[in-house]
């Protein structure tokens, strides 16, 4: 996760930004030619704030600048 400055020549906006994933292996034979096999998952969110945005949008004129994602893998993995 960080918390950083995030736009050139703008010092009052800063962005967070977060990514956390799990995988799985539920599958693990070797002496099978596809013999290994798991699954992923990837959440990422991001927000910005400061200088004429918010994560809400929720102040005046500021613009909504957020987000929240969710991906899922299922790679074949050949061994």
């Amino acid at each position: 996760m960080g918390w950083a400055p995030d736009a050139l020549g703008n010092p009052n906006r800063t962005r967070l930004h977060t990514t956390h994933s799990i995988e799985v292996k539920y599958y693990d034979r070797p002496e099978k030619i596809s013999g290994q096999n798991g699954i992923l998952v990837d959440r990422r969110a991001r927000m910005r704030t400061g200088g004429g945005v918010s994560c809400l949008g929720d102040h005046g004129t500021d613009k909504k600048q957020s987000f929240l994602g969710y991906m899922f893998y299922q790679p074949l993995l050949v061994s």
